[in-house]
């Protein structure tokens, strides 16, 4: 690798660096409350919601939390409608739902994954007119349906019909009827979304967002970034352009919602959540709570419209976002690379359905990667080896312009152009495989599928495969990115290197083991595997084409350049 080849591992490494931080050391969280039964349709008894001022009718800039103000009541009757998938709990305050338990997917082992828990804002509350977020309404079941029902003193009745389907989902019809003596004029329909939330006190806020998809394309907003955004405006943060679906996430679990038509805007506000844990020196965690907003209607004495809304409550498993037929997948963020993304997850899942193991299936894709580029490879390592027998002229040169450093570069590139080797074909297989790796990066980041996935010792591919910790110090032993960082100096040491290589290009490749150990150390031990599978395989292959003879570099002539020139006219005779 020459000089020239520094920018691109410099690249490579600010790439992974700046693109997201490394994700923190998880821990068990203490399990939240589950409904007691478990019946179809149960009731739970909880204290009532904390009353909050409202400002009264709220314009659509007004903040979330100040259109939260429910009428102040001893205790709430909650029900649960429940599924093999979900357990949804609606609650009278808002009519809506407060709280949906994932039954298939467990916090850490500890129970089922809890989504819009700890919200102030129930998903699927709505206003519009002197109905507010919060109203009271009267609830009633019937097999898997709900009913939510509240008349305003308006003469304003809101009826919602909630109906819970497969495969994490939920219809919800809206109905307005207006029966009031006075047409009700420019009214717009407000919708909570619910909140994102991280799942437990150690998870990082990164992971923490918004997605909406507008007529413009899909907008990714997270927290720390809504929060600089509501800080300097003092006021909710607004997505316009037609929100054909929105979404509140965490980094695995989404509650996404599509209505039938698609509304004017979105509000963002950041939420600070109560300590689960109180304990010392422990971190404030904060939510996001979204609300839609649809463009005017009216409504008049007598008439009555309809608004639907199809919820998904689930995991961001990517074949089951394409299956909800509007481009619901975006929800995914995997950056400009996506393309990769989604291709390395979708050979994940053949090798996976094929063996039943995603760590088989991790270092099944890397084989399939390193086939591919083996050609590649192969020329990087010819082309370092010409480069060595050309290591005497270099020498010459450098000793013929001793006293002109200046002009040992330009005579060196011509040394190389007329024995035609192309210093840049040893950094061609990295240079490659740079959009892999990050894709790999952002896809492994909110795999739902690698989580709780166990390979070897490694519990969970999802996270750090932490075996134990130095006691006292409290610093965990990760074994994958250790051996990731030893396969990394094996692999540069049987490496052939260009002759008279620079001092401080030798350096950096021997701090390039120790960059990536401290990336990697606690992030995915899925993409440890997937780069310690990668050095192996190309220590195989060096190791295979080392004492392969190469044919030495030959001279060639510079080509004679050409003249053109336009010939004489014929004279007239």
């Amino acid at each position: 690798m020459d000089k020239k080849s520094l920018p691109l591992v410099i690249l490579c490494v600010l790439l992974i660096l700046l693109w997201e931080p490394v994700v923190s050391v998880f821990r068990p969280p203490r399990l939240l409350p589950k409904p007691a039964s478990t019946n179809q349709v149960t009731v739970a008894t909880l204290p009532a919601a904390t009353t909050i001022p409202s400002p009264g009718d709220p314009s659509p800039g007004t903040g979330i939390l100040a259109q939260l103000a429910p009428e102040a009541e001893a205790v709430q009757q909650t029900k649960v409608l429940q599924n093999e998938d979900l357990s949804v709990e609606f609650t009278p305050a808002g009519g809506a739902i407060r709280r949906v338990t994932l039954k298939q997917y467990l916090e850490n082992g500890l129970g089922p994954v809890p989504l819009n828990h700890q919200s102030p804002l129930p998903c699927l509350a709505v206003a519009v007119g002197d109905v507010p977020l919060m109203a009271r309404y009267d609830l009633s079941e019937n097999s898997n349906q709900m009913r939510a029902e509240h008349a305003s003193p308006s003469g304003l009745r809101v009826s919602k019909e909630f109906t819970l389907q497969p495969d994490h989902r939920l219809q919800a019809k809206v109905t307005l009827q207006n029966t009031g003596p006075s047409n009700l004029l420019s009214q717009t329909l407000r919708v909570g979304l619910g909140m994102a939330n991280p799942l437990n006190p150690k998870d990082t806020p990164e992971y923490i967002g918004i997605t909406t998809f507008l007529a413009g394309g899909v907008k990714h907003d997270y927290l720390a970034a809504l929060q600089k955004e509501v800080a300097g405006q003092k006021g909710p943060a607004e997505r316009g352009q037609g929100v054909i679906w929105a979404a509140v996430k965490n980094q695995y679990f989404v509650l996404l919602t599509t209505p039938e038509t698609p509304f004017a805007s979105l509000l963002a506000q950041p939420y600070e959540l109560p300590l689960a844990v109180e304990a010392k020196g422990a971190k404030k965690q904060h939510g996001i709570l979204a609300l839609m907003t649809s463009t005017p209607f009216d409504l008049s004495s007598g008439a009555s419209t309809n608004w639907t809304f199809s919820l998904y409550a689930g995991p961001m498993e990517y074949k089951k976002l394409v299956a909800l037929k509007e481009k619901q997948s975006d929800v995914l963020d995997y950056g400009i690379f996506a393309i990769f993304s989604k291709a390395l997850l979708w050979f994940m899942e053949i090798f996976f359905r094929a063996f039943g193991n995603w760590g088989v299936a991790i270092i099944c894709v890397t084989v399939v990667i390193k086939i591919i580029f083996w050609p590649l490879t192969a020329m990087s390592t010819r082309s370092m080896k010409q480069m060595q027998a050309l290591a005497p002229k270099i020498n010459e040169l450098k000793e013929k312009y001793r006293d002109d450093p200046k002009r040992v570069g330009p005579e060196t590139m011509k040394l190389y152009r007329e024995y035609r080797i192309n210093p840049m074909a040893g950094c061609l297989p990295m240079l490659i495989q740079i959009p892999i790796l990050i894709g790999f990066f952002w896809m492994l980041r909110t795999a739902v599928e690698l989580r709780g996935a166990s390979f070897l010792w490694i519990r969970d591919l999802s996270l750090p495969d932490t075996v134990a910790r130095i006691p006292g110090l409290d610093f965990p032993i990760n074994p994958i990115p250790l051996i990731m960082a030893v396969t990394m100096i094996w692999q540069t040491k049987i490496t052939p290197q260009p002759p008279n290589q620079d001092p401080a290009m030798r350096m950096m490749m021997w701090l390039m083991p120790a960059m990536f150990l401290f990336f990697c150390y606690n992030f995915s031990s899925g993409l440890s595997l997937y780069w310690t599978a990668q050095n192996l395989l190309t220590i195989l292959q060096t190791y295979m084409t080392k004492d392969k003879p190469v044919e030495p570099p030959q001279r060639t002539r510079p080509k004679s350049a050409f003249t053109f020139s336009r010939p004489l006219a014929s004279q007239k005779r």
